[in-house]
């Protein structure tokens, strides 16, 4: 496990201060990035995933599974986020991007925005 911060030093100019606190999980196969926070029943407050794709491509994420309700961010390759959306336990329908993005991100439900972090802001 890494922070944000740790983990994209060498890519990141100007980190957003409270990503340096979210310790990080980072999927990158394509059984990782399937698994995601399925049947995950905790998660510790300042935790989250961050799913790297190999390209910019639209993504579409779910909460089949998913015991904890999740904030989900889509970030573009830029590092700035494009997109929010809160994902409810169980729920099976998909949440796709309206765009290409690089990067997903899911911490708990209320993390981002209890932390300063919204669209826009460049969190990487």
């Amino acid at each position: 496990m890494y922070t944000f911060k740790q983990y994209l030093r060498e890519q990141a100019e100007q980190v957003h201060p409270c990503m340096d606190k979210l310790v990080l999980k980072t999927l990158t196969t394509p059984e990782e990035l399937k698994q995601g926070l399925m049947h995950v029943s905790d998660l510790p407050v300042n935790e989250g995933r961050l799913f790297v794709h190999p390209q910019e491509d639209n993504l579409s994420f779910w909460a089949k599974n998913c015991l904890i309700p999740i904030d989900l961010a889509y970030i573009g390759s830029d590092g700035v986020v494009g997109e929010m959306h809160e994902l409810h336990p169980g729920n099976e329908t998909p949440v796709v991007s309206d765009k290409p993005y690089k990067y997903a991100l899911e911490t708990n439900k209320g993390w981002m925005s209890e932390n300063g972090i919204s669209i826009g802001v460049k969190v990487l």
